[in-house]
């Protein structure tokens, strides 16, 4: 936990903080992911567009961002 803790601090945006109880509900039930990061996109009426495991890479991220808001 304090190795993670001191590797956020070098990395921007936000973070949360789950409870396994919260984790646990959001991999299975929304992601249906076992791994971190996961990046999942929502359309403006809340349906999930884009789900990945691991990072995409940021012109993929771009790319399927720039979808969701056309």
């Amino acid at each position: 936990l304090a190795t993670w803790q001191e590797m956020l601090k070098t990395i921007p945006g936000n973070h949360y903080y789950l409870t396994e109880k919260q984790y646990n509900y959001i991999m299975d039930n929304i992601f249906h992911s076992n791994g971190i990061p996961t990046y999942g996109i929502y359309d403006r009426q809340g349906t999930q567009t884009f789900t990945h495991t691991g990072y995409p890479g940021k012109d993929v991220l771009k790319e399927k961002l720039l979808e969701v808001v056309k």
